[in-house]
């Protein structure tokens, strides 16, 4: 059973399956070709993925903790400051490694049922871009969406509050508020636009 920190992560899993009589079909990354799959080999891949996630999760939180270690031997070793720019260089490596081992294995694990299920013919085809938009819209929850636009609301409130964006550099937060919101409204357009039917 899956704890609620992992739970989003594995409805993100989780949607590239769909209902189908008495089985799912599975879709890679939702667009890809429909291949049909049991109730079995659906809980199994659910239960596989939700594992690996933990264990990901987990493996990435102690390796960042490892990576301040060495950081701190080292920069006592070499009598670096890990505040000065050597310092920072370094620890900055060392975590975009990590990052980077961390998104490739996670992907490994998001795409493992298209990997094991390579050689089963597919059912129907790949989704065109207009079904896939469709669908993903419609499944999006104005819940979600208002999440989003309330978390970007008050780092925009952050923002504005402590830098001066009227002068010098700090126009360059205006024009980054700017694509924030005009992201939202397209976000919020494309949701009515694909939930709303037309008169």
């Amino acid at each position: 059973m899956a704890d609620a920190s992992n739970q989003r992560t594995i409805e993100l899993f989780r949607v590239q399956f769909a209902p189908d009589g008495d089985g799912y079909l599975y879709r890679r990354g939702r667009k890809g070709a429909a291949i049909r799959v049991s109730s079995g080999e659906y809980q199994e891949f659910v239960d596989t993925f939700a594992r690996a996630s933990r264990r990901l999760r987990w493996g990435f939180a102690g390796g960042i903790f490892l990576i301040i270690l060495v950081d701190s031997i080292w920069s006592v070793s070499t009598g670096v400051d890990v505040d000065s720019p050597a310092g920072s260089i370094v620890l900055i490596g060392l975590i975009l490694i990590a990052a980077i081992a961390f998104v490739w294995l996670f992907n490994r694990s998001y795409h493992r049922p298209a990997q094991i299920l390579e050689r089963r013919v597919p059912v129907s085809g790949e989704l065109s871009r207009e079904e896939f938009r469709r669908q993903w819209f419609g499944s999006m929850r104005w819940t979600t969406i208002l999440g989003r636009l309330g978390s970007l609301l008050v780092v925009s409130v952050v923002i504005l509050l402590d830098h001066d964006v009227m002068h010098g550099w700090g126009r360059l937060w205006l024009l980054l508020l700017g694509f924030f919101a005009l992201i939202a409204v397209l976000l919020v357009w494309r949701k009515l636009s694909y939930t709303v039917p037309a008169p």
